[in-house]
Formats: structure tokens, C-alpha cells, sequence
């Protein structure tokens, strides 16, 4: 809600009796706020308009000040001087024709929503200096002779109003006739000048207001309705100046006097106007001797500019394969126009790599990679918001982005909200499947944070190797038990990359893909695996090879990076039987001790 803030104010219209008539009126005001209190030494929005015959009449002048209050609330502007309105000039004010009105609205922080303040009568000022001057003027030195609004404009003296009057240029092929009481007009026909007395209408044309992106509100006056009576009478506007009927145009049936129209379509519809565009209007009015023209302005349609943002991403429920979620969009302004589409769209950031914002799609289209869903298609809404749970459309282990969209019928452009971000859980016993610099990693997920966001995964295949090549009878120091990259750096600081080869199980794990994250389990690792033994090896049997197992105390045991404490160090290290969830020093160098049915498998590990 608008806060309303009532000002006192003064009028003080300072002249400079000179020899031009001057061009600025002096005005000065106290400001107070809501509660009656005087605003010191603030800088103040102040919108002045000039007025025509009634307080509520028609804007003939507009400009706007940025001033600052004194230390008494005191405020000082020169009417004349400020920022004035497109097609408005303080020159061009015919002071003859009034009464005349001042309107005062102003902001309070400075900014440019005006709040009514205001209206008094200019009662004196400038009638007074009007009359002097015009007693005095010398043509051919006045400085405020009248200014034709284009090249051809005629001007030429009315006897019976003492003015001068301006003449609008005339069309292609017409022609100047002279009627019996001196007047001019622009005629197609044949005249028999000996009975001619035409004479087209005299039109006003004002400011437009409630300028929006599709339409703007025009208001003219008929001022003088000429030989005949009026036919009818409108506005004509386009993209270039100097407008005719014979262009975009209104029509009415008009007799006299003030008359407004919209120029474009309110409705959106076939006649609307293009966003973010300058438009030339006038305003006109035809009788049986021809058309008459106003002056000339010019207004800008707004732009159309769409707020909206994307709602929290809520509700993330996930199955053995998908997950759903609940996604919205709020938006706050229509842009002056109403809402034809809206909708967010969606894409996998896991899968792409990188952030990534889709164009929306012709209708609703999803996949779990990326998407499109739609809220609204083809309608017609305001501001809004909607919810939806979108259901089968998120793949797990994901990082996705949503985007709120919207469209109106400005047709320009899609304005986005703002991005939010969801991922989907990683769980145990699921495939881990995915490219990773390049190559493909794939594994069986057996362990998870708290999150669900990270873990670990064990490979999908197995090898029977040694764990050392040679029984030299050395401890190596890969004594921890909870962490096998621990152990694998023991290896690494002792004898660097190439003294691997001497590690075969070690090798292995480490060389198995080129960013070097396989690792051999220490051997608490491996009861994780343990735990969910079924689970994990049940998915195994889809995908890979099955752990294996074995009533037999010598078959089917799995290498750890973990040797054991003591002496046996120095020959063996330690093995995990899963059958019995055991674990049991092994030679390094001999594990099947001669029988080939005593394999030892290698099965690396790695996180995620």
C-alpha cells in the first residue's frame, strides 16, 4: 500500500520584465510528510503539469524535478527548466486559451511514483506579462514566433482572433485554397472559386497517458469545426512521422470539443501495438472540405519485462529406479500483458557436466537427461503461481537444475526465474555408471554418507593375482585397517609408481582407470560388502561377476591392502573370506600355496 504524504505549498512566480517573455515560472512548496512534519533537506521526485480551463482538465505541459528541501522543508523550481514529457514544450503553451492549472505530485524518496499532491489556478501569471508584451511586440525580433511542426507547415494571421494560426503541411497532391474570410485549407477537388469558402477543422492534440506495451490512451480536442459539420474524427499514428488517416487510425463521431481514444488494442488483439516502440500520433477530424490535423507527439510503449522466480525445489521422494518432486513458479508482474506460457524446464547437470539452462520446448517433453514441463500453454493469465509434482522424471545419483520460464504476448522474449538446484540419493546396492575424464567408471554402490550424496562402490568384476611378486621377507608398513588409500601411499612413498609392478594386486586397482582412484580395500572396508552381501552381490549377478564363496577355509578369499601385526607381516598379508566373514593371513607371494584352486581375487574399491 501507498503511503500518501500531504504537502503545504506555496506559489511564488518570480518575472524578469525584459524584452522576451520569459520562458520559467518560479514555484516553491513546503513539504511534510504523512504525520505533518516538515521534510528537511531531502531530495524529493516533483511531477508538475500544466492544466487546461479545469482542475481536472487536460495535461498541456509535463515535466519532472529532482530538487532538495532546505533546512525548512522549503523546496525552490523553476516551472519551464525541468525534464519535460516526450512531445511537450513550456514554448508552445498558448496562455490565451485557459484558464490554466498547475498540478503538483511528488515523491518522498526521490523516485518517480507521484503521489497527488495538488492543484491551484495560475490566476495571474503569465496572463499579465502576456498582455504586456503583446502590446509591444516587433515581429522580426520576437523570440517566441510560432514553431511549425514540420517542413511545409503554413502560417499565416487570423483577423478575426488576432493570432496566428499554423496551417499543417497538406498531403501529396493536394492544393491550397483561400476562403472569403481569409482562411486556408488543403483541397483535392474542384472549386469554383468564386463561390469557395472551405474550411477544414481546427484539432488540438494533447500528451498521451497510461502509456502500456500494447495501447496507449490519446486525448485531442476539436476547436474549431470549420465550413461544415464534423464527419468524424480520431487518431492516426505510426512507426514514422507526420501520420495520415490514411494509416493505422481511430474513428468517432464527434461534434466538438475534448474526445479520447486508444491508439493500439487494450485486448491484446490484432490492433496492438509493438512493445518497447516510439509511435508519432495526432489527432484529426474530417469534414465535407477536408481533414484537419493536430499537433504532432510521440510516446514509447513499455517494454513487457516478465518478474517471476523459481520456487525451493520440496518433496524429494525416490524408488529402487526414479525420484519425484514438487517444483513451482511465482510470477510477480505480467509485464503489462498477459501470460500466454509458463512452466519450468529442467536439465541433469551430472549428465552434461556443467550448468545448463534448455530452451523450452513446443509442449511438455521429459526425459531424465532434460526437460520441459508446462504450467500454462497457449492461455491467458496474470500474475500467478503454481505448484506441480512431477513424478518418474529424475534419475537417482543426479544433480538437476530447474528453471522457472514465461512467455507474454509480447512475443519477444522468454524470461527465466532464478536457478534452483536438487540431487537425487545414491543408495546402496545401485549400479554406479558414468564417464568420468572421459572414461567410463562402473561399479556397485555399498556404502553411502549421511547425505546420500557420496559413498563408495566396489568394481563389477574380479582378478586373481599376486600381492607382492617377491617373498623377500619384508614388512611393507600397510598396517591401516579402515583405509586403503593410506596403505596404497605406504607403497607409493616407498617406491614411487614404477615400483608398482612389484605389487601386482596394488597395480592393478591403481591402473584400472587413468584419474588412479581404484584402490585395494584395507580390510575393514570390505564389511560394508558384508553387511549387504545379498543386496549387493544379487545386483552383481546382473551386471558383472557375483563375489564368490565358499564353505572351503583355502578357496575364494579377497586381497586387502592390510597386512597383519607381527612377525607374519613380513610374509603375509591379510585376506577377507566372505562365507564366513573372516579374515586370515595369506603369502603375499604364494597365495594359493601351490594349488590352483586356492584362488585369491582382487577386487578394487573406490569412492564417489
Amino acid at each position: 500500500m501507498k503511503k500518501v504524504y500531504w504537502l503545504l505549498f506555496l506559489f511564488s512566480f518570480l518575472l524578469e520584465l525584459t524584452a522576451q517573455p520569459p520562458q520559467k515560472m518560479s514555484y516553491q512548496a513546503v513539504i511534510r510528510d504523512a504525520s505533518n512534519n516538515i521534510v528537511p533537506n531531502r531530495t524529493v521526485g516533483v511531477e508538475i503539469s500544466i492544466l487546461q480551463l479545469s482542475p481536472n482538465g487536460l495535461p498541456v505541459y509535463l515535466e519532472t524535478h529532482r530538487p532538495t528541501t532546505n533546512a525548512n522543508g522549503l523546496l525552490t523550481i523553476e516551472i519551464g527548466t525541468g525534464t519535460a514529457c516526450v512531445g511537450c514544450s513550456f514554448n508552445h503553451i498558448d496562455w490565451s486559451a485557459g484558464p490554466y492549472y498547475i498540478k503538483m505530485s511528488t515523491d518522498l524518496t526521490g523516485g518517480q511514483v507521484y503521489t497527488l499532491t495538488g492543484t491551484q489556478q495560475i490566476l495571474s501569471i503569465p496572463y499579465a506579462l502576456y498582455a504586456e508584451e503583446a502590446a509591444n511586440v516587433d515581429y522580426e525580433n520576437i523570440s517566441n514566433r510560432p514553431v511549425g511542426q514540420h517542413s511545409g507547415d503554413i502560417m499565416y494571421w487570423n483577423s478575426q482572433t488576432q493570432t496566428w494560426n499554423i496551417l499543417p503541411v497538406g498531403l501529396p497532391g493536394q492544393y491550397l485554397v483561400v476562403g472569403n474570410n481569409g482562411t486556408l485549407a488543403w483541397n483535392t477537388m474542384y472549386v469554383d472559386t468564386s463561390e469557395f469558402d472551405y474550411v477544414i477543422p481546427k484539432v488540438r492534440t494533447y500528451p498521451a497517458t497510461d502509456v502500456q506495451t500494447f495501447y496507449a490512451l490519446a486525448q485531442g480536442a476539436i476547436t474549431d469545426i470549420g465550413q461544415s459539420g464534423i464527419i468524424t474524427a480520431g487518431f492516426c499514428w505510426s512507426l514514422s512521422p507526420h501520420p495520415v488517416v490514411g494509416s493505422n487510425h481511430t474513428s468517432y463521431t464527434i461534434g466538438f470539443g475534448y474526445f479520447s481514444g486508444v491508439i493500439g488494442d487494450s485486448l491484446e488483439g490484432a490492433f496492438k501495438l509493438l512493445p518497447d516502440t516510439t509511435y508519432y500520433y495526432r489527432a484529426y477530424a474530417t469534414n465535407t472540405q477536408g481533414t484537419g490535423y493536430g499537433e504532432e507527439f510521440t510516446f514509447r510503449t513499455k517494454r513487457g519485462i516478465i518478474t517471476l522466480s523459481t520456487e525451493d525445489v520440496s518433496g524429494l521422494t525416490c524408488d529402487s529406479l526414479n525420484c519425484l518432486v514438487t517444483v513451482g513458479i511465482d510470477i510477480q508482474s505480467a509485464g503489462n500483458a498477459k501470460i500466454t506460457d509458463c512452466g519450468i524446464v529442467y536439465s541433469n547437470r551430472t549428465h552434461y557436466g556443467y550448468s545448463y539452462r534448455p530452451t523450452p520446448t513446443s509442449n511438455t517433453s521429459t526425459s531424465t537427461i532434460s526437460g520441459t514441463y508446462y504450467f500454462v500453454r497457449n492461455g491467458q493469465v496474470d500474475t500467478t503461481t503454481y505448484y506441480r509434482l512431477l513424478t518418474n522424471i529424475f534419475a537417482r545419483q543426479s544433480e538437476y537444475e530447474v528453471y522457472a520460464f514465461a512467455k507474454n504476448r509480447t512475443a519477444t522474449c522468454t524470461f527465466y526465474g532464478d536457478k534452483k538446484t536438487f540431487k537425487t540419493p545414491y543408495r546402496v546396492g545401485d549400479l554406479f555408471s558414468r564417464v568420468i575424464n572421459g572414461t567410463l567408471v562402473e561399479g556397485i554402490i555399498f556404502e553411502v554418507t549421511p547425505d546420500e550424496q557420496h559413498g563408495k562402490m566396489i568394481m563389477l568384476d574380479q582378478v586373481s593375482l599376486t600381492w607382492r611378486t617377491t617373498a623377500n621377507n619384508t614388512t611393507e608398513g600397510t598396517n591401516n585397517l579402515y583405509n586403503g588409500i593410506d596403505n596404497l601411499n605406504v607403497i607409493l612413498g616407498s617406491y614411487g609408481v614404477s615400483g608398482l609392478s612389484n605389487y601386482p594386486a596394488f597395480e592393478y586397482c591403481y591402473n584400472k582407470h587413468p584419474d588412479h582412484q581404484w584402490y585395494l580395500p584395507a580390510i575393514r572396508e570390505f564389511l560394508p560388502i558384508h553387511t549387504n552381501f545379498a543386496y549387493i552381490n544379487g545386483v552383481l549377478t546382473l551386471h558383472g561377476t557375483p563375489i564368490a564363496y565358499d564353505a572351503n577355509s583355502r578357496k575364494y578369499r579377497y586381497w586387502s591392502s592390510t597386512e597383519p601385526n607381527g612377525d607374519i607381516s613380513r610374509t603375509h598379508a591379510s585376506t577377507y573370506k566372505f562365507v564366513y566373514s573372516m579374515q586370515a593371513p595369506t603369502d603375499k607371494a604364494n597365495p594359493n600355496e601351490g594349488n590352483p584352486q586356492y584362488d585369491v581375487f582382487v577386487r578394487c574399491i573406490r569412492t564417489f
